[in-house]
């Protein structure tokens, strides 16, 4: 499969510190397809962290484990939101309807570099993680605009 150079850049940038942007990035891909890699990086994360099959119970101590690693940044984190956005990428469609897309989108990076940084990928295992969560995001092409609308 070919992958678009913004495509990988984008994705990466969702789960490293050091991944530049161009400028005009958000000029060639759509909001819908920059949801749709949001949503494929986030899957692809949280399936990596959560099996599907696993025990959802182990969610919230990570959770918790997660507000106080980056809350400590002086940001206030909603550990509830944080959850629900976990839970509605392993299939609770049931998406708070008061978490704003703002909210979505940001608590969603975060969620994605959190668990991508744990393992202090290399190049390779970033490049890795991007193709995967690229060819997921077709899953999510065409259920995008629910998330932003």
């Amino acid at each position: 499969m070919t992958y678009s150079e913004d495509e990988v850049r984008l994705v990466a940038s969702f789960a490293a510190e050091d991944v530049s942007l161009p400028p005009d990035v958000m000029v060639r891909i759509t909001k819908d397809r920059f949801i749709a890699l949001l949503s494929g990086a986030l899957a692809e994360a949280v399936d990596g962290k959560f099996p599907p099959d696993g025990d959802s119970d182990l969610i919230a101590p990570y959770v918790n484990e997660l507000t106080k690693r980056f809350g400590a940044t002086g940001e206030e984190l909603d550990a509830p939101e944080i959850e629900a956005i976990i839970l509605w990428i392993r299939g609770d469609r049931e998406l708070g309807d008061d978490l704003e897309p703002n909210e979505i989108i940001a608590l969603s990076i975060l969620i994605i570099y959190a668990i991508v940084s744990e393992g202090q990928p290399g190049v390779e295992e970033v490049a890795a993680f991007c193709h995967a969560a690229i060819e997921r995001a077709d899953v999510f092409q065409h259920t995008s605009s629910t998330v932003t609308d």
